[in-house]
């Protein structure tokens, strides 16, 4: 089981960008292939999300949203195990990483020169050909890699994982998921 917040700001041609903290909840299965090799395979749940904000100098009011996903999500991990002392190691691993849309919110405000126009919608996961609608189309599928690092302390472990998504998720433009995590685990088996 694990937890991981990130939050990373970008600012551009007077729109700020970033990614909300994220919520990640995963079974994992950890097999020795090799003395130190390991092949680990994760199972789970992710919350993860972003903002996007052009209220910087735009005079209307812009628009100011935060998009909130949630994701069953699987990887494979193939890695390496150092190991310091007795109950000390240190893991290091990548692998291909695989993600489903379940649901989602679209929710803040977008501005005009009359004022605020609330925005609370639902997130369409669909790979649609047309603009249709007025919910916000996301592709339903993410894959990508991912790398990791993890010290482990008998059960308790602190990792740091980077998601290099390599799936367009917007249907009408370029958007991918690109997310560095800090968070904390703990293991029900010894490993």
């Amino acid at each position: 089981m694990a937890y991981s917040s990130t939050n990373a700001t970008k600012i551009t041609e007077n729109i700020k960008t970033g990614s909300l903290d994220r919520f990640q909840v995963f079974v994992y299965a950890k097999r020795y292939v090799y003395k130190s090799w390991f092949i680990k395979a994760n199972l789970g749940y992710d919350k993860n999300g972003n903002f996007y904000d052009d209220n910087v100098v735009i005079a209307d009011g812009g628009k100011k949203v935060h998009i909130k996903l949630n994701d069953a999500a699987c990887s494979v991990d193939m890695g390496y195990t150092y190991k310091i002392k007795a109950h000390h190691q240190i893991h290091a691993g990548f692998g291909p990483y695989l993600a489903y849309g379940i649901n989602g919110t679209e929710r803040g405000y977008g501005g005009t020169f009359f004022g605020r126009v609330p925005i609370d919608k639902k997130i369409d996961f669909v790979n649609p050909q047309t603009k249709e609608g007025t919910n916000l189309k996301i592709k339903p599928i993410d894959a990508g890699l991912n790398f990791n690092i993890e010290y482990q302390y008998n059960k308790y472990g602190l990792f740091i994982n980077y998601g290099l998504g390599l799936s367009n998720q917007e249907n009408f433009g370029k958007s991918f998921n690109r997310v560095a995590t800090i968070g904390v685990q703990y293991s029900f088996l010894n490993m």
